[in-house]
């Protein structure tokens, strides 16, 4: 048997060595080591204690906790990205600021080679820092025709956040709204929204190393609407101009604005009224300009829409008084009270004459055909002959400068 086997045995033993080359040419060609590329693999972090117990926080710099690698592999491997994994042991910190990245195949094949053009996760480590904010609604977009954001109302819940991270980071924040869109909106509506984090400038802060003590993209906000309304105003005026003077129109400017609440009280609004304290016209010889802040006059539980300015221009026109004398006839004075046995006469042969005045428009009118007036003797008793006051029956828009006076004689009834 053995004489067998070890016959031709240099010959057997080159066919074995054979074969085995053919194999692996076969294997080569068919199956060869090719080499893969897969990018976006995140790195881990273990134990971050080891810098967060010291009070300390770490950041991540350059993006280094994503990375790229390189497998060799033959191609039967089928690999891909979800088969590999990166971790970064915060104990092997080196310099304080490298930490080597263990790159692992989680797939049982055989792989000849993993690369990466980064080795370490780059990392900052500075003194940790909390600041709590409060939670700021802004508003975007515009509800439906009508109304307006009660933003007094309008609130986020939470309606603050604790925020912790390296202190240079927590520095530079300012304020933190939950943005909403409320466009085309007509009734109070619920809406859930993430939190933003901007700087002094106004400008956002993405920080990915920052924590916080709530949900950051479960962030409740209640919206609450009020109903607008159109509206006058109006003004009053007090006091009265210099002497030859007189206040012709009143008018505001704006002459409407729109006011903001609950529509049922909304319905029972008019106007503003502008009260005639704060419009003081005394002794004016010229227009009267004053300007007014209406929101101490808003009904309760009303507000100016957004966009309206609480201030409010009120003009009064006063204008120059004109002069005209008049006469009024005799037979159109009536002389009343006479003393009883008496009788009382005008003087004088001519018409009672007195000056009238009265504004620009009611002077170009000025009819007297159809005044009358009154002399009271009450208070003359005796014969004699008195100058007396003239009462003159005025249409409105006249005045007397001075009290007209006429000449009566009061003398004994002879025809009693």
């Amino acid at each position: 048997m053995r004489k067998r086997i070890m016959h031709n045995w240099k010959l057997k033993l080159l066919s074995l060595v054979s074969a085995i080359l053919l194999w692996l040419v076969v294997v080569g060609i068919n199956d060869p080591v090719r080499t893969f590329t897969f990018s976006g693999i995140h790195v881990d972090v273990v134990n971050s204690s080891a810098i967060t117990s010291e009070g300390k926080v770490y950041e991540v710099l350059d993006d280094s906790d994503v990375i790229t690698i390189q497998v060799k592999a033959r191609r039967s491997a089928a690999l891909s990205d979800t088969d590999f994994k990166a971790v970064a042991n915060m104990q092997d910190i080196q310099l304080m600021k490298y930490v080597p990245i263990n790159i692992s195949c989680t797939k049982n094949v055989n792989i000849q080679s993993i690369t990466t053009k980064t080795p370490n996760l780059k990392i900052s480590i500075e003194d940790s820092d909390t600041k709590t904010l409060p939670i700021v609604v802004r508003i975007n977009g515009t509800p439906g025709a009508g109304y307006i954001i009660d933003k007094n109302n309008t609130i986020a819940s939470p309606e603050s956040v604790r925020i912790t991270g390296a202190a240079s980071a927590i520095r530079k924040i300012s304020r933190v709204y939950a943005e909403v869109d409320v466009s085309g909106i007509t009734k109070d509506t619920e809406r859930i929204t993430s939190l933003s984090l901007y700087n002094g400038d106004g400008d956002s802060i993405k920080n990915s190393s920052l924590t916080y003590n709530i949900d950051t993209n479960s962030i409740d906000i209640s919206i609450k609407l009020l109903k607008t309304k159109e509206v006058p105003v109006k003004a009053s005026v007090s006091g009265r101009a210099a002497d030859g003077y007189a206040y012709t129109k009143v008018s505001c400017e704006p002459s409407t604005i729109t006011l903001a609440g609950k529509e049922n009280v909304l319905k029972n609004v008019t106007a503003i009224e502008i009260p005639a304290s704060d419009v003081d016209i005394s002794q004016a010889t010229a227009d009267v300009e004053k300007v007014v802040d209406i929101s101490t006059y808003l009904p309760a539980n009303t507000q100016l829409e957004e966009e309206e300015s609480a201030t409010v221009a009120v003009t009064v026109a006063v204008e120059k008084l004109e002069e005209r004398t008049v006469t009024l006839e005799k037979s159109r004075i009536s002389l009343e009270n006479v003393p009883d046995g008496y009788q009382a006469s005008f003087l004088t042969t001519t018409d009672l004459s007195f000056t009238v005045r009265g504004r620009r428009a009611s002077m170009e009118s000025l009819d007297t055909s159809q005044w009358t007036g009154q002399i009271d003797l009450s208070e003359y008793r005796k014969a004699d002959t008195y100058e007396v006051p003239v009462t003159i029956n005025l249409p409105d828009g006249y005045e007397l400068p001075d009290t007209p006076i006429a000449v009566v004689k009061i003398e004994k009834d002879t025809a009693n």
